[in-house]
């Protein structure tokens, strides 16, 4: 009854990781060669439990990739505990290069002995092209807000050269000889100049808002003068 209470537990474990939706490998503890990878790991990596079996890392990924699974694999039985390697590259048969998180287990006999080491990986190459997208996505919006926050910068002082032009004519032409509706006209005028002058320098502003560099300042308000101009 033991014995096969045992056999149940084993082929039970043996289901769930066979059957785990993430790849699940095993090596053994001296040489590091693989005794059997699930499905998944199947399905990802493109080679079988048949070839790759009694094989390492260097029989299958390129040399300075092979190097540094096995640098990891020796720190992880080195510490005896979990070593989390939050991304790496595994060259696949069929899916091409992959970029992986990997957590890496030693398992020990009762003596303390290292037995295997346990390899669970998931294929994070998805999020790690959505961040890739996402951050030029960023940076690309920061780009032309910049652009135009540059170009509402330049827009005002041009326009403000000419609008300066405008009001230092009206100023001359209101210090010569006009009657009273001539001069209402021109002042008039330079009022109109003055007012769109202060729209320009409030979009102005407006850059200076999205740079942090807008700084307040008091002024006095004639209410006769805004009511004068209004009416």
């Amino acid at each position: 009854r033991a014995e096969t209470e045992l056999n149940r537990t084993q082929a039970f474990l043996e289901w769930i990781i066979e059957n785990l939706p993430i790849p699940v490998f095993i090596k053994e503890a001296v040489e590091l060669r693989f005794v059997r990878w699930n499905r998944a790991g199947v399905e990802l990596i493109g080679y079988s439990n048949a070839e790759m079996l009694g094989k390492n890392d260097s029989d299958f990924f390129p040399a300075e990739t092979a190097e540094q699974f096995s640098a990891r694999d020796h720190e992880a039985l080195a510490r005896r505990e979990l070593v989390d390697v939050p991304e790496e590259l595994l060259q696949t048969r069929h899916h091409g290069v992959r970029t992986m998180h990997t957590r890496k287990i030693p398992i020990f006999d009762e003596q303390g002995r290292a037995l295997y080491l346990l390899g669970i990986c998931e294929d994070i190459t998805g999020r790690k092209q959505a961040e890739a997208d996402l951050t030029a996505a960023k940076e690309a919006a920061e780009a032309a807000n910049k652009a135009k926050s540059e170009f509402l910068a330049n827009m005002s002082h041009e326009i403000r050269t000419p609008m300066n032009g405008v009001l230092g004519m009206t100023n001359l032409l209101l210090e010569t000889p006009l009657d009273q509706e001539q001069r209402d006209f021109a002042e008039t005028v330079r009022a109109s100049a003055e007012s769109l002058l202060t729209i320009i320098k409030d979009i102005l502003d407006f850059s200076k808002i999205e740079s942090g560099r807008l700084s307040f300042e008091s002024s006095d308000l004639a209410a006769e003068d805004v009511l004068e101009s209004t009416l």
